[in-house]
């Protein structure tokens, strides 16, 4: 075998070589460019996943705050109907005449043992004939109200103004069923 033989079997060889690495490097890089792009895909999909929920996590936490909102809205605007509903009772009530109230007072002042009575103005005449000379009741100076009175004795105090007793007497045992009266709950909701 001559060098040139020996020569032409090595560049052969070499080539052949070269040519298996090649292909090797070819396939490894196809594969690589292969599992990057489902890399890529897999990649895409979990982030569009993540987005979509994200977004309808964020919808429904939009929805649920606008639906508070406007629950908190209506349930303000029947408290201002209340309000309003029990400010007129207040207001009828002091439009109303003394022989109407008269009862109201006379069970008032039996549930009294005594003390200065400080009036309102409106109704310090009426207070004076149901009172009449009862002994242990003096009369103070009036007060600003709507209407009623203030029992002052060494022990203790009675508020038996009209707004109070609209509002801390009459409005807790009547509010459930006024308020059920004025916003019937619908069949819907």
């Amino acid at each position: 075998m001559a060098l040139h033989d020996v020569l032409a079997a090595i560049i052969a060889e070499s080539d052949r070589q070269i040519a298996s690495l090649k292909a090797q490097h070819e396939r490894a890089v196809a594969d690589a460019k292969a599992k990057a792009k489902q890399e890529l895909e897999h990649t895409t999909m979990d982030l569009q996943t993540k987005y979509t929920e994200k977004s309808l996590q964020m919808n429904r936490k939009a929805r649920q705050l606008a639906d508070q909102i406007r629950r908190n809205a209506l349930l303000q605007c029947k408290r201002n109907t209340l309000d309003e509903v029990y400010k007129s009772v207040v207001d009828r009530l002091s439009a109303e005449s003394d022989a109407a109230l008269e009862p109201l007072f006379g069970a008032l002042l039996s549930r009294l043992s005594g003390g200065e009575i400080r009036p309102t103005k409106k109704h310090a005449a009426l207070l004076k004939k149901l009172l009449g000379s009862a002994k242990g009741f003096t009369f103070g100076e009036s007060i600003d109200a709507k209407g009623g009175f203030l029992c002052i004795s060494k022990t203790r105090e009675e508020d038996c103004r009209l707004e109070t007793i609209v509002h801390d007497i009459l409005r807790p045992h009547t509010e459930l069923t006024v308020s059920t009266q004025l916003f019937p709950v619908s069949k819907s909701s």
